[in-house]
């Protein structure tokens, strides 16, 4: 991953990240660097994720995708894509 834009998603109105060979995020308490991280962290592990889920009984049936966008509609536009992704 070279470049990473996130929007609107809980504090992070707007951010644009260009990753180097080490990229080390700093700032003040609760704005956002440990979300971006766990965001991250959802895209990569993808695979196994839904390997998971189809270990438990999950498909990619439609009641799977409205649970999972249901849980999360207060959550902003990425969150929502992210999961479309997982489930797609």
């Amino acid at each position: 991953m070279k470049n990473l834009i996130i929007e609107n998603f809980t504090r992070i109105r707007r951010a644009e990240i260009a990753f180097g060979d080490l990229t080390v995020f700093v700032g003040p308490q609760a704005t956002g660097k440990t979300l971006v991280l766990e965001l991250m962290k959802l895209v990569e592990d993808r695979p196994a994720i839904m390997s998971n889920l189809k270990k438990h009984g999950f498909d990619r049936a439609r009641p799977a995708r409205i649970f999972l966008l249901g849980v999360l509609t207060s959550e902003s536009k990425i969150v929502k894509n992210l999961i479309k992704q997982l489930i797609n």
